[in-house]
């Protein structure tokens, strides 16, 4: 699952990138650089956060923040 929601980061991340060099005339056309950040788990409507993570276990509900930073190259 952790796997799956980092490559769900990622693709938003270049999504993002995308929408952003369009707008200004340009085109994404790689990956300069990628890396993990923070990895959250916490309750529902938590406003809890941790530089090192979360992984709350006091209830069955769980919302998951996933980090990632990404450095494109645009043209």
């Amino acid at each position: 699952m952790k796997l799956d929601l980092l490559e769900e980061a990622a693709a938003n991340s270049k999504l993002r990138s995308e929408r952003l060099a369009k707008s200004a005339g340009n085109r994404v056309v790689g990956v300069i650089s990628a890396s993990q950040g923070i990895f959250q788990i916490t309750q529902p409507n938590s406003t809890q956060t941790s530089s090192w993570g979360m992984y709350d276990t006091s209830s069955i509900e769980k919302k998951v923040r996933a980090v990632v930073t990404m450095e494109f190259r645009t043209e």
